[in-house]
């Protein structure tokens, strides 16, 4: 059984690789693109020394320092978390609904959207952390809403022909 989303502690994070959608349901540090830059970043705002932030090893995420088009099959093929399809999630968003065990909507919405073939890297994430500042070498990283990418034959979140995530337009997380 698949584990429903639980914002922010875990996000649905939408993947396209080789023009191929994937949706995941993740804890949301696994998405920052670029951890050599957000650990070093990390560990000099808290004044540690280099010699720390060279031991930082990654092994939270395989080993995969920097996730880009180079090592996105070996993260994928580590990850235990299957890709979920949309369908899988459309069901689950619908049961919810009917079972009323969806309180706020946002643990529904997708958060990060990672485009490995055209290097794009978009967040809806309205805390604090900035997941787009730290995108690899030659990506793009914005905050900024992506829905409108979504194929419509991917758009989990449109029920019986109602956009679900209508009610959150203009609320916090940038719908």
């Amino acid at each position: 059984m698949i584990n429903p989303p639980f914002f922010p502690e875990t996000v649905i994070t939408a993947v396209r690789l080789h023009g191929v959608w994937r949706w995941y349901i993740t804890p949301k540090e696994m998405w920052i693109l670029d951890q050599v830059s957000w650990s070093k970043t990390f560990l000099t705002q808290y004044q540690c020394s280099d010699e720390i932030v060279d031991l930082y090893d990654f092994a939270d995420r395989f080993y995969i320092g920097v996730l880009n088009e180079e090592t996105v099959e070996h993260f994928f093929a580590q990850m235990e978390e299957e890709p979920i399809s949309s369908r899988t999630l459309h069901e689950m968003l619908q049961q919810s609904l009917m079972d009323e065990e969806v309180q706020d909507l946002r643990h529904y919405l997708p958060t990060f959207y990672v485009d490995f073939d055209e290097k794009l890297f978009l967040s809806k994430y309205p805390e604090t952390e900035i997941y787009e500042k730290f995108v690899p070498d030659g990506w793009i990283g914005k905050q900024e809403d992506f829905l409108h990418l979504v194929p419509e034959t991917e758009r989990y979140w449109i029920i019986d022909g109602v956009d679900r995530f209508q009610s959150l337009k203009g609320m916090n997380q940038n719908v």
